[in-house]
């Protein structure tokens, strides 16, 4: 198992935790643990919040990031973690912006 198999599912296995999903850099699912509706459904709305959210941190400082939000909800949080790193393609060394986001879905105490 991989340590991303490894970390995916010990946070899986945390109370409360109702699954974990990981998108790419163009929002498509990659790994989840979460029904595959409820994946999408988030996944979809995730990805466009965080680049929003992105977008709204470095139009205020361009040295700065997003690196972790929470969404708190009268029956949820969801932890979202987006991660951006520069990747070398091809002989030509080209240099293009990669990135994924990894969410957490969890229920509030008290919550079914």
């Amino acid at each position: 198992m991989s340590d991303i198999e490894e970390s995916l599912k010990r946070i899986t296995n945390h109370s409360g935790v109702m699954g974990v999903a990981v998108l790419d850099d163009a929002g498509k699912l990659a790994r989840y643990s979460l029904q595959q509706e409820l994946a999408e459904k988030y996944g979809e709305q995730i990805f466009m919040l965080q680049s929003i959210a992105r977008t709204a941190v470095r139009d205020v400082d361009p040295q700065n990031d997003l690196t972790y939000f929470r969404i708190d909800t009268k029956r949820f949080e969801i932890l979202v973690a987006p991660f951006w790193g520069e990747v070398k393609y091809g002989v030509t060394g080209a240099v293009k912006e990669k990135g994924y986001t990894l969410f957490v879905l969890q229920r509030k105490p008290g919550q079914t």
